[in-house]
C-alpha cells in the first residue's frame, strides 16, 4: 500500500468494523424467541417425554407378557402337556 503503515492500521480497523457490522446485522435479521413460543416448546418437550415414558412402559408390559407366554408354553412342550 503507499500509505504505509497507516495504511495497514486503517485496513486493519475497517475489517474489525466490517466483522461486527456483519454480527450486528445478523443479531437483528435472526428470529426473536417470544416467552410464548418457548412455553410452547417446552409443553411440546414435556409431551414426548410422556408419550415415550407410557410407550416404554406399555412395551416392558408387553415383552414381559410374550416372554411369559413363550415360558409357558416352551415348559408345557417340555412336560407334556401340549
Amino acid at each position: 500500500m503507499t500509505l504505509g503503515s497507516f495504511g495497514w492500521s486503517m485496513e486493519g480497523y475497517v475489517a474489525l468494523a466490517w466483522t461486527i457490522d456483519c454480527f450486528v446485522g445478523f443479531y437483528l435479521t435472526a428470529a426473536r424467541r417470544s416467552r410464548e413460543s418457548a412455553k410452547a416448546l417446552e409443553v411440546r418437550l414435556v409431551g414426548q417425554m410422556a408419550r415415550q415414558r407410557i410407550s416404554s412402559e406399555f412395551r416392558s408390559a408387553s415383552c414381559r407378557r410374550v416372554v411369559g407366554l413363550a415360558v409357558t408354553f416352551c415348559l408345557r412342550v417340555v412336560w407334556g402337556d401340549v
